[in-house]
């Protein structure tokens, strides 16, 4: 589902999937996989979301915009989310449109707008 939704976006992209926190942090700090865009769950297996984000953040890579989708609605774990380097969150209740919507704007501003200031 997430490729179908990704057909259209206006940044082509490369999906890497991680079955847990671990993995995906793995699969970031080898290098294995260099992702443009982060999308997470807070609620993972073996390390959860918001320790991942603080990972990225914490660690001496380049980390892309990280966008988080989530079933909780605890207002502490969003801004935590938030706080550790997450450029946006959205509900899991959220409607395709919505989703499609905040992705492409999240890879927007990560490509479109540093290329318009450095025109200016």
């Amino acid at each position: 589902m997430l490729q179908v939704l990704l057909a259209d976006c206006p940044v082509p992209l490369k999906l890497s999937i991680a079955k847990d926190g671990e993995e995906a942090l793995g699969l970031i700090s080898t290098g294995t996989a260099k992702p443009d865009l982060i999308l997470t769950d807070l609620n993972m297996p073996k390390i959860g979301g918001c320790d991942v984000l603080e990972c990225l953040k914490g660690g001496t890579y380049s980390v892309p915009p990280i966008l988080v989708m989530s079933s909780t609605a605890n207002r502490d774990e969003i801004s935590r989310a938030l706080a550790a380097g997450a450029s946006d969150f959205l509900p899991k209740r959220t409607d395709l449109k919505a989703f499609q919507d905040s992705i492409n704007l999240v890879l927007i501003r990560k490509w479109i707008e540093p290329i318009s200031v450095a025109f200016e």
